[in-house]
């Protein structure tokens, strides 16, 4: 029970982690966050159009409920598993 305490942690440090690069807390990770394209010629943003790299933007909130992203959701949820393996672990 512990292992599995200790897993839905980390997994809920990854959600809290998450969910602050998407409110702006603290920066994200240069491969997944978008930079400022403000000084960017137009040959400069075509060049990177062209160069067929998909960049997936983790500083963005791909869905939410009620106010909370998917990643504040997993680490709620996360959470919960952390209490449910503690429990189980005491018995």
């Amino acid at each position: 029970p512990l292992a599995g305490a200790l897993s839905a942690l980390t997994t809920a440090g990854l959600g809290l982690y998450h969910s602050g690069v998407e409110r702006r807390w603290w920066p994200g990770p240069n491969t997944c966050t978008s930079g400022d394209i403000s000084q960017l010629s137009v040959s400069d943003l075509t060049d990177q159009l062209l160069a067929n790299t998909t960049v997936i933007q983790c500083d963005q909130v791909a869905w939410a409920m009620w106010g909370l992203s998917m990643a504040s959701w997993n680490m709620l949820g996360s959470l919960v598993l952390v209490a449910l393996w503690l429990m189980a672990a005491r018995r």
